[in-house]
C-alpha cells in the first residue's frame, strides 16, 4: 500500500462523513441503527461482534475533552462508561432478543477469525471528528485502506461459513472508526447539538488497534452485558 493510496482512502472517509452530515435523515434510513431506548444498560438484546476496546488513557481523554461538556448540557442521555468504549471492526450478528446466534456460531466465528487475523497489520486510526447521528454521538476515526481490506476479507470469510454480517451499511467500500460515547434516551435538544458542533474538531486522538476481541454484548456494550470470548493480536510491526 502506498502513502497516496492511504491519503485517498482518508479523503473518501471524510467525504462520506460530510455526506452523512448533509443528509442525516435519508442516510440513516439506509443503514442499520440502534433504536432509541430509555435504559441502554439493562437492554437484554445481544449481538456478536469483533471489537477493540479503547485504552484507558484514551477513554480518560474522551471523558475529559468531550463527555464532560456534553453531559453538562444534557445529563438525561446515556453516556458510555470508560470500560464500554470500543471500536467496532466487524459486526457478525446485530443485537436481538433472543440472540441471533448460538454457542456453535461463536466457536465457528472464533476459528475463522483466528485464521484471518493472524499476521494482519494493526490499524492506525486518528479520531478527529465528533458527529451527532439520529440516536447517538460518535467520535469518528480516519485510517488507511487497510481497514477496508480487513473488513472485506472478514465479510468473505463469514459469508463462506454461513455467518454473513446481518447489518446494512451506508457504504460497502468506505469504512471508518467509530467510538460511540453517548446514546440518546429522547430527541436531542438544540443546545446539545450545538455543543456537539462546538466540539466537532476538538479531538486529535491517535489510536493504533492491535488487539481485537470477539464479544457478545448489548447494543451499548454495557459492562454487565459483555462477555469476552476470544482475543486476537494484530501485527504492530507491519
Amino acid at each position: 500500500m502506498t502513502e497516496s493510496t492511504g491519503v485517498t482512502y482518508q479523503q473518501q472517509q471524510r467525504e462520506l462523513i460530510a455526506t452523512i452530515r448533509q443528509n442525516m435523515g435519508s442516510m440513516a434510513q439506509r443503514a442499520t441503527t440502534v433504536p432509541m431506548q430509555s435504559d441502554y444498560a439493562q437492554d437484554p438484546a445481544r449481538c456478536l461482534t469483533l471489537i477493540s476496546f479503547v485504552p484507558a488513557a484514551a477513554t480518560r481523554t474522551i471523558q475529559r475533552t468531550l463527555q464532560t461538556q456534553l453531559e453538562a448540557v444534557a445529563p438525561e442521555h446515556y453516556f458510555y462508561p470508560a470500560e464500554s468504549m470500543h471500536i467496532t471492526i466487524k459486526n457478525i450478528r446485530s443485537a436481538a432478543t433472543p440472540p441471533g446466534f448460538s454457542a456453535h456460531d461463536i466457536a465457528r466465528a472464533d476459528q475463522l477469525l483466528g485464521t484471518i487475523l493472524t499476521g494482519r497489520p494493526a490499524i492506525h486510526f486518528k479520531f478527529q471528528e465528533l458527529v451527532a447521528f439520529p440516536n447517538s454521538i460518535s467520535l469518528i476515526g480516519y485510517c488507511t485502506d487497510a481497514l477496508r481490506d480487513l473488513v472485506h476479507t472478514l465479510d468473505h470469510g463469514l459469508t463462506r461459513i454461513g455467518l454473513a454480517d446481518d447489518k446494512r451499511y451506508l457504504s460497502n467500500d468506505i469504512f471508518f472508526g467509530n467510538i460511540t460515547i453517548c446514546r440518546f434516551t429522547s430527541p436531542p435538544s438544540p443546545a446539545l447539538l450545538q455543543t456537539v458542533d462546538m466540539l466537532r474538531e476538538v479531538s486529535n486522538l491517535a489510536l493504533p488497534v492491535s488487539r481485537l476481541e470477539l464479544v457478545t454484548c448489548n447494543a451499548a456494550c454495557a459492562p454487565a452485558s459483555c462477555t469476552r470470548h476470544h482475543h486476537y493480536q494484530l501485527d504492530e510491526g507491519v
